[in-house]
Formats: C-alpha cells, structure tokens, sequence
C-alpha cells in the first residue's frame, strides 16, 4: 500500500541540513569509529532526552579536527564513515527531500510493494423502473456492475552519480562548514537533479495529456490581460461549482464522477498569474486569500521544455532508442499551449508513486575517490477516472466522430475491437465511451473505455449497433453497425 508524506516529512525537506547532528549520528551508528574517537579525546560519553547512552559530539573546530584527523590517517576508518554517511544521507536526509518537488503535493506517496498499481472505479448502476408484470421474467436476470481499471505501471528507473576524492573528504574535516559542503556535494548534485526531472516529466504530461484530448477545454474570455481578469475569474469560479457535481464530463473514461474544492488544484502559468489579481480570484471563489493560494501550483510555461534533457529521461539505456510515445513539440502544438493559460486538476488526476530510492557507494582505490549513487524508480501515470478541464481562450469545436470500423460481422462467442477518432478546431477532449443497442442476451457487452465488443454464445439477435460518444460534446457520435452471425 502506498504511504503519503507526513507534515514532518513535508517539513523536513526545506530544512538546512545540520552538519554536527549528522556526524553525530554517523558516530552513534557506527562503534567501530566512536570507541578509537572516545579514546582519542574527540568525543565524549553522554545521554540523550530520552536517557539513552549516547556518544557527544562537540560543535567546536577542534572536535571536527580531531575526527577528520583519525578517519583521514586510518582506512578501515574513512570506509566506515563514509560508509554511514551514505546510508545517513540516503535513509534520512534525501527520505525526508523526496517531497521537495513543487508540484509534490500531486504524487500519492511511497509504494513500498510491488511494480503495478491496479486502480478500480465503480460506476453508477444502472436505473429501473418498478414493474410488477416484468418483475417475474427479469428477477433472475443478471445486471453486470460497471466496473473499470486501470492499471499505472512503474516507468521510470534512473540513478544519479557523484565522485568525492580523497582530498575533497580530507577538506571536509578542517571545519563544520566543510562537512555540510561534502554533503551539499553529495546531496545536491543528485538529489536535486532527480527532483528537477521528476517536475520536468509531470510537466511534460500535462502538456502532452492536453495535446493527445484527454482534457476537457473550457472556454475563457480573450484576449488574455488584465481588462479581463475578473470574467476569467468568473469562469474559473463557475467550473470549479460545476466539478463539485456529478458529471461525465471532465474525466477520460466518461465515468460519472466529482471533485471537492478541497481536491481542486488550479495550475497556472507564470505570466498568467502575473496577470490575475489573487484578490479578486479569491473574492470570485468565497475563500480567504490564503486557502486560495494553497489551491495554486504554479508552472512555468507548457511550452518551454528542457528537450535535450527530456530525450535523456526518455531514451532506453539498454537499445538507445527514444522511446516512440515521446516527441518535440512542434509549432502547432506550442501555438495551442500557448493559448491555455491555466489548467484545473483533481489530485486523483495524477497518478504518480515513488517506487524505490537508495543510496549506494564504492571506494576505487586507484583513483582514489568514492562513487555514490543515488537510484530513483517511481511511476508516472494519469488517472482515467481523475477530473481535469483546460482553460483555453481559443475557439474550440467538436465536428463529429469517427469509428472503425463502421461494419462488420462477428460470430457468436468472439470479439470485435472499435476504434474511434474525434475530429475537431483547438484543444478538444479526445475521450470516447462505447455503448450498444440491439442486443437481447445480458452476456453481450461492450467495454465503454477501449471498444471491445463481446458477443455472447447465446444472442438471438442479428444486428447490434455500437455507438462511440464523444465525452466531451455527447451529440456527437460513430456508429457502427454489427451482424451477428447464425
């Protein structure tokens, strides 16, 4: 089960790192180094809050001193230190950094078992109306649930690597400030690069779920400025009213579903909000200043991309091939990003979990360095059933819908898989659901989400029509007509 960060947690990873209560804890953890440094002088015998046997590390130069002396003039010394500041800084200093990320508060947590999430909705069931006369033919009819899954997959597994020489460790004893800056090394290089690419990924997701239409557009008013702030205010007020109802609109599978306030998050360029005035945004939702800016995640811009670095993240290291989902953005696409300022979230919409993280070391003794590596693997997905809608302040139109094929014939007992294109001006919601009509047997179905038609053995009918329904404008429709064969 994945475990969500706690306020500590959250806390603890804008905190300065403190060096002396590190290397007092690398000591407490490792006897082999705190015993010869306790005969030295270095340290000293003392108790903790709780009352426990600790060993007392002082904050004075000459404490540090005294330590770098030993650990620099004694291999097995210098092995298990660093040693146990590699696993001090990966089990606790990094732990507590994972939740660094600005967009954070949209990642679920920490999976602790397992590479595959399998996520379940339950849809609506189905109305009926009370009929004593059909109540005795239907009583042992089935109704099967609509139940939907999907299943987010971990994706993502990179590793971070940083040397330290012997001369850099040897310049880490002459003060504390030296040990916080061979941590700052170890730490900062890595840790922050893994946090920059996870934010460099999420940010690339939500550009490409807008391009591939599994976000609903919203119109605002254009252009884009100041004049206009309050009726873009207006319209950010009013769909966030409308998520709180039930709705099969704003989700890619078109399942019936709603999001509260306190779910809703409201992303939004640096420009954009640049332009808004927070005041007036908030007097527009009824909340206070503060709770509104608690509901804001600001990004960037969905345009700009660390490309060079994004096809690194994206190449297979084992066959160097990108992979075939990822692309550049070319300029259509950025002129349609380009008009879509703001972009509004449920927290279920991402489905993002951290997998796996450790930190590892090595000592080349030829070179005479140390190599630490810091392995991150997480999943990067979005939720089918999580609501999103697009602000957008070009025209947009949905012109009709497309499905393939548009005939054919199935024998009883087999499958049959639709596909469907929607066809449409701007950012449109690509999403469909399937369903049918004409069927008599309750073993015939369609899967609503993927088009897969299933006939069952015992269907009497002839023809079943499948329909493939726009989610985002439902008057518009494919149908496709199915002969069943004798």
């Amino acid at each position: 089960m994945a475990t969500k960060p706690s306020a500590d947690q959250i806390k603890a990873a804008t905190a300065k790192i403190d060096p002396v209560a590190v290397a007092s804890a690398v000591i407490n953890e490792t006897p082999e180094l705190a015993e010869p440094l306790l005969a030295r002088g270095a340290i000293t015998r003392g108790v903790d809050e709780h009352g426990d046997k600790v060993y007392i590390v002082g904050n004075d130069t000459n404490t540090i001193h005294n330590i770098g002396e030993y650990v620099m003039s004694y291999q097995p010394a210098q092995n298990a230190f660093l040693n146990a500041l590699a696993n001090r800084i990966g089990m606790t200093i990094i732990t507590s950094k994972l939740y660094d990320n600005p967009w954070a508060m949209f990642k679920r947590g920490y999976l602790e078992m397992g590479e595959t999430v399998e996520e379940i909705f339950v849809n609506l069931a189905k109305p009926f109306g009370y009929s004593p006369s059909k109540a005795e033919a239907n009583v042992f009819k089935r109704q099967i649930p609509d139940v939907r899954a999907a299943f987010h997959r971990m994706d993502y597994q990179k590793y971070y690597k940083v040397s330290i020489s012997n001369d850099q460790l040897r310049q880490a004893f002459l003060s504390w400030t030296g040990i916080s800056d061979l941590i700052a090394r170890i730490v900062d290089s890595m840790y922050t690069a893994a946090s920059t690419d996870e934010f460099y990924v999420m940010k690339y997701m939500l550009a490409k779920s807008l391009l591939n239409g599994y976000i609903q557009p919203v119109a605002i008013p254009n252009p884009i400025d100041k004049s206009n702030a309050t009726d873009i205010a207006t319209v950010f007020q009013a769909q966030s009213e409308k998520l709180r109802f039930q709705s099969t609109k704003f989700t890619m599978s078109g399942v019936t579903t709603h999001t509260n306030w306190e779910d809703q998050y409201l992303i939004m360029t640096a420009d954009f909000k640049s332009l808004m005035n927070m005041n007036v945004l908030a007097t527009a939702f009824n909340v206070e200043y503060a709770e509104l800016m608690g509901r804001i995640v600001t990004v960037d811009s969905l345009i700009d991309h660390d490309w060079e670095r994004l096809t690194q993240l994206f190449t297979d290291p084992d066959t160097g091939e990108v992979d075939p989902n990822f692309e550049v953005f070319n300029q259509d696409q950025m002129t349609l990003l380009e008009n879509v300022p703001a972009v509004m979230t449920s927290r279920d919409f991402w489905a993002i979990w951290d997998n796996f993280f450790t930190m590892t070391e090595i000592y080349n003794p030829e070179g005479l360095y140390w190599n630490y590596n810091y392995h991150t693997w997480k999943t990067f997905s979005i939720s089918p059933f999580g609501q999103a809608v697009a602000y957008t302040s070009q025209a947009w139109s949905i012109t009709g819908v497309t499905i393939s094929p548009t005939t054919a014939s199935v024998d009883k007992g087999q499958n049959v898989v639709f596909t469907a294109t929607v066809a449409g001006t701007g950012i449109i919601n690509q999403n469909v659901t399937y369903n049918i009509s004409g069927q008599i047997s309750s073993g015939t179905t369609i899967n609503p989400e993927n088009g897969t038609l299933h006939v069952a053995k015992d269907e009497t009918a002839t023809s079943i029509t499948v329909n493939a329904v726009s989610v985002g404008d439902p008057t518009k429709k494919g149908t496709s007509t199915v002969t069943v064969n004798a």
